[in-house]
């Protein structure tokens, strides 16, 4: 339960340092802890609706919920990685090809 309050500050203070830093891979970081934020609430959640009212749905339903919402998460963080090589320094715009002759 305390991570339902705590995480989702660690995520913001995460983004607000990456940001601060100039630091690209802070910011996806953030975002997957959001992410894991969603997936535990579900996982909390589901059992103690299905208790209270029994329904069967619940589980099927908050997963496509859960999907919904990192789908487009996953999407941005993918463009955001696509504009910086794997050590996170940005692509250069130009690229100079020497040959030696």
């Amino acid at each position: 339960m305390l991570l339902l309050i705590i995480m989702p500050v660690l995520a913001a203070a995460q983004k607000k340092a990456g940001t601060a830093l100039g630091e690209n891979l802070i910011p996806p970081g953030a975002t997957a802890t959001k992410t894991c934020v969603l997936r535990s609430l579900s996982a909390l959640a589901r059992p103690i609706i299905f208790a209270l009212i029994g329904a069967s749905w619940v589980d099927p339903v908050a997963g496509f919920i859960t999907a919904a919402v990192a789908l487009p998460e996953g999407q941005e963080t993918r463009e955001d990685d696509a504009e910086v090589t794997p050590d996170g320094h940005p692509f250069p715009t130009v690229v100079t090809i020497t040959t030696q002759g």
